[in-house]
C-alpha cells in the first residue's frame, strides 16, 4: 500500500503488498484485456498459477463503467485463504459536467459476493443467481449498507474524481467469499475505468496523495462503511484503530528552521499535530521531511478508546491508516504481539521509553523498530544483567580498547560491565558473529537470539562460507535499570548513533564539523574517553571518535551543552586525573567549541528529520 505515499524503506517494511496476478476471464476463457496487473507474489491458487477472475458483466469484461453501472467478478475462494486478506481496486473517474470544465464526480462502492450469490460457486460453470440488471440499477439501495441487501458487505467512497483506490478486508462469510462488485452511481457523462485490482493486507483509514482535503485511498474493515472523498483541509477525518493494530499517521512537511531561529527554540517553534481518543490527548511533532510519518501504538495511551480524532494541526495530516502492531520478517507483514518474539514492535522512541511493562511479550526484554528509521532495532531490557547477556561480549569485541577483535570467554567477562546503553552497526555485528562461527565459539542463548533477530530483520545476512555479511540497519539497547530521565538521554544518544550508522550524508556532516574543531577541544574529549573508568573507547578509531563526538553532543538539548561539557565532563575528567590546562580551556570558554558544534548538528537533524539535541522522539503526551 502507498508506494507513492512514503519512502521506499517504509513501504517495504510496513505495507509490502501481497499482490496476486489477476487474469481476467469470461466464461472460463482468458481474454487479452490487461485490467488486473501486479507482481507474482508466489501466493498459490488452486491450480498453482495465477488467479483467474471471471467477468459476469460487460462492464467487467471491458473494464469501464459509463455513468451508473456495476462490474461483477468472481474469483476462487482459495485466493483469500491467508490472514488479514483484503481486496483493493484502483479506479480512474473522468468526465465533465456539460462541457463546463467542472470534473464529474461519482459515488463508488466495493462489495463482496458470497457462495449464496452463485449457483455452483466452486465449479467452472458458476452462475449468478440474480439478474445483472439488479446490480446495474441499484437505485435508492445504492447507499444502503444494512445487512440483507444485495451484497454481503460493502464500502462506499462518495464524491470521487480522478484516481482513487478502495481497499476492504475480506469478511468471514459462512458460505465463503467468491466474488466482488464495483458499483458506480454517477452522471451519464462520467466514465469509471477499473485500472487495477489486487489482494493486499487489510488496512482501514484514508490518505490524501497530492491535494489536501481529498481522499485518494480509502480502507475499510470487513464490515464495510461509508466515507466522503473530500473534507476541509484543516479538519481531516479520524480513524478507528482495532486493539490488535497500530496507526500510521502521514504528515505534510513543515517549513525548515531558518538561520534566525536559535537551536534552543526548535522544540518551541516546531509545529505539532494533536489527537484525542475522546478523553485523552496526545500528539506528534512534525518534520520538514517530504516523507514524514509516525506510528501510534494504542497501548501507550491508558484505556485507549479505539478512536483517533485530530484536534489541532489537522492541516498537516495527510492520512491515517491501520497496520498490524507487529510485523513478521516474512514477505507478507502480519502477526500479532506474542506470535513471534523475534519480530519488533514498531514505535516512536518516546513510546519505547514509556512502554508499559505489562505489554512486554517477554519479561526479560522487549524489542522495537524505530518508526522513522525502520532498519534500526531497539532492545529494552529488564536490567543490566540481561543487557549484558545480549551485548557485553559484543561491546568488548567492537569497542573496548585492548579487547577489540577478541572473543572473551564467560570467565574473562566475569565481573566486567560493558555499558549501560549500546549501539552497533551492521558491519560490526557481522564481524562478531562471523568470528564466533569461524571458531565455533560458544555463545549465550541471548546472543544466539540476537543473531536470529538480526538475520530475520536483514541487519546481517548469512554468507556461503558459514559466516555473516552486513545487511542494512543497526541495533541499540537501553535498560529499565536506568532511571527514566537517563533512559530519555540514553535513547537519544544511542539513536543518534544509529542514524550515524545508517545515513551516509549525516556521517559526512559529522566528519565536517569534527574536522573543524579546535584541537584542544578534541584533546579534552579524547582524554576524557581515555581516563574515565568504564569507558575504554579506542581513541585511535576515527570512525568511533566522530560517532561518539556526535553522540555526546546530541544527547543533550542545545541549552545544556555548555554546562554539560564545561562542568559535568570537565569535573569528571579532572577527578580521574585529566590534564588541568586542557580542562581549563573548556571551563573558561564555556565549552564554546562544543556549543558551536551542537548548533550545527541540531540544525542539520531538525531540518532533515524534525529531531534535535536531546530528543529523537516525535510522540508527546502533555508537554
Amino acid at each position: 500500500m502507498f508506494r507513492r505515499f512514503t519512502v521506499k524503506s517504509f513501504f517495504c517494511l510496513y505495507i509490502l503488498p501481497l499482490c496476486a496476478l489477476f487474469l481476467l476471464s469470461s466464461c472460463g476463457k482468458e481474454t487479452s484485456v490487461p485490467l488486473f496487473t501486479g507482481t507474482d507474489s508466489g501466493v498459490p491458487s488452486a491450480s498453482g498459477g495465477a488467479l483467474k477472475l471471471t467477468a459476469f458483466s460487460s462492464e467487467a469484461r471491458k473494464g469501464i463503467i459509463r455513468g451508473t453501472g456495476c462490474a461483477v467478478f468472481a474469483f476462487p475462494a482459495d485466493a483469500l485463504s491467508f490472514p488479514r486478506a483484503a481486496l483493493e481496486v484502483t479506479l480512474e473517474i473522468s468526465g465533465e459536467d456539460g462541457g463546463s470544465g467542472v470534473p464529474q464526480t461519482a459515488d463508488v462502492k466495493l462489495s463482496f459476493l458470497t457462495g449464496d450469490d452463485f449457483d455452483s460457486p466452486s465449479s467452472p460453470e458458476m452462475k449468478l443467481k440474480r439478474r445483472l440488471s439488479l446490480y446495474r440499477k441499484q437505485g435508492d439501495s445504492f447507499h444502503d449498507l444494512s445487512s440483507g441487501g444485495l451484497f454481503y458487505a460493502s464500502s462506499i467512497l462518495k464524491g470521487c474524481s480522478g484516481s482513487v483506490s478502495l481497499r476492504m478486508a475480506v469478511p468471514d462469510a459462512p458460505s465463503g467469499v467468491y466474488g466482488f462488485a464495483v458499483s458506480v452511481s454517477a452522471g451519464d457523462k462520467t466514465g469509471t475505468v477499473i485500472c487495477h485490482a489486487s489482494i493486499r493486507e487489510a488496512s482501514s483509514g484514508w490518505v490524501s496523495e497530492k491535494v489536501p482535503g481529498t481522499v485518494s485511498w480509502a480502507g475499510f474493515p470487513a464490515s464495510g462503511g461509508m466515507m466522503e472523498s473530500s473534507f476541509p483541509p484543516d479538519n481531516p477525518p479520524g480513524a478507528v484503530v482495532p486493539r490488535d493494530s497500530s496507526a500510521i499517521i502521514l504528515f505534510y512537511p513543515v517549513p525548515p528552521a531558518g538561520e534566525e531561529v536559535s537551536p534552543a527554540d526548535f522544540s518551541a517553534v516546531q509545529p505539532r499535530a494533536v489527537f484525542s481518543d475522546g478523553e485523552k490527548e496526545f500528539g506528534f511533532r512534525l518534520s520538514p521531511s517530504e516523507a514524514a510519518y509516525s506510528v501510534f501504538q494504542p497501548c501507550v495511551v491508558s484505556g485507549f478508546s479505539g478512536n483517533i480524532i485530530p484536534v489541532s494541526g489537522g492541516k498537516y495530516v495527510r492520512g491515517i491508516y491501520t497496520s498490524p502492531s507487529v510485523h513478521s520478517g516474512g514477505e507478507f507483514p502480519g502477526g500479532m504481539p506474542g506470535e513471534s518474539l523475534l519480530d519488533p514492535v514498531t514505535a516512536d522512541p518516546h513510546a519505547m521509553v514509556e512502554w508499559p511493562l505489562a505489554m512486554w511479550r517477554k519479561p526479560s526484554r522487549e524489542i522495537f523498530r524505530w518508526d522513522r528509521f525502520p532498519s534500526v532495532i531497539v532492545f529494552d531490557t529488564a536490567d543490566y544483567d540481561v543487557q549484558n547477556r545480549y551485548f557485553r561480549r559484543l561491546a568488548f569485541f567492537v569497542e573496548k580498547q585492548g579487547y577489540k577483535g577478541r572473543l572473551l570467554t564467560d570467565a574473562e567477562l566475569s565481573g566486567k560491565h560493558a555499558f549501560n546503553a549500546h549501539d552497533y552497526r551492521a558491519e560490526s555485528l557481522a564481524e562478531f558473529f562471523s568470528a564466533a562461527a569461524a571458531s565455533d565459539f560458544p555463545l549465550l542463548d541471548e546472543e544466539l537470539e540476537l543473531r536470529g533477530i538480526l538475520l530475520r530483520n536483514g541487519i546481517i545476512t548469512a554468507s556461503s562460507d558459514g559466516g555473516f555479511e552486513p545487511g542494512a540497519g543497526a541495533v541499540v539497547s537501553i535498560s529499565r535499570a536506568s532511571p527514566e530521565y537517563l533512559r530519555y538521554s540514553f535513547i537519544a544518544h544511542e539513536s543518534f548513533h544509529a542514524v550515524y550508522f545508517v545515513d551516509g550524508a549525516f556521517r559526512e556532516k559529522v566528519a565536517e564539523i569534527y574536522g573543524g574543531m579546535n584541537p584542544v577541544a578534541l584533546k579534552f574529549l579524547h582524554g576524557y574517553f581515555d581516563v574515565v573508568d568504564g569507558l575504554g573507547y579506542d581513541t585511535s578509531d576515527k570512525y568511533l571518535m566522530e560517532n561518539e563526538f556526535m553522540g555526546y553532543i546530541l544527547q543533550n538539548p542545545f541549552s545544556n551543552v555548555s554546562g554539560y561539557f564545561s562542568r559535568n565532563l570537565a569535573e569528571r575528567y579532572l577527578r580521574y586525573g585529566g590534564d588541568r590546562e586542557t580542562a581549563g580551556y573548556i571551563t573558561a570558554g564555556g565549552a564554546e567549541d562544543f556549543v558551536y558544534a551542537s548548533a550545527e548538528l541540531c540544525r542539520y537533524v531538525y531540518n532533515r528529520w524534525g529531531l534535535t539535541g536531546g530528543r529523537v522522539g516525535m510522540h508527546f503526551w502533555d508537554d
